[in-house]
């Protein structure tokens, strides 16, 4: 990588900058380093804060989480489905106002439905209206293999 220059920001990701050492070249915007050669555009972080919620309603329990589960979110996920199975009452995982999910949000939901089959508790999954959640499931092969359902208010 000849003539790029790194720096950690005060978030510990490292930025790359074109043109070695000082500035960066007019015109060009940093971009976090994700792995070797593979690059992100900036994250707002404002537009789909992470929401999870959680209530009783007809012997389950319903926990419905909106905005974005990633590497930040996804532990206070993973939290709220292992006690929840642990309750030993069916779980309606509600993703309908979820927009984002990356591989650590699908880490802790299939950590909670093994940890709802350890409980013999059922799991029932909402889909997402937004499309790039249902195309993560697709393409990492879940959206046949997980107990989807329709939405009840």
């Amino acid at each position: 990588m000849s003539g790029v220059a790194g720096h950690l920001d005060r978030t510990g990701v490292t930025r790359l900058r074109p043109g070695g050492r000082g500035s960066p070249s007019p015109g060009v915007r940093n971009f976090p380093l994700m792995a070797p050669g593979i690059f992100a555009a900036p994250m707002s972080g404002d537009e789909h804060p992470f929401h999870l919620a959680q209530e009783s309603l007809d012997g389950r329990r319903r926990v419905a989480v909106s905005g974005e589960i990633d590497l930040q979110t996804a532990p206070e996920l993973e939290a709220a489905l292992s006690e929840a199975c642990a309750a030993g009452r069916t779980i309606e995982l509600d993703l309908h106002e979820v927009s984002f999910i990356d591989s650590t949000g699908i880490r802790a939901i299939l950590a909670a439905k093994a940890s709802c089959a350890q409980h013999e508790v059922e799991l029932l999954m909402v889909p997402s209206r937004h499309p790039a959640p249902r195309r993560v499931f697709e393409l990492s092969g879940l959206l046949d293999r997980l107990p989807w359902r329709a939405r009840r208010d």
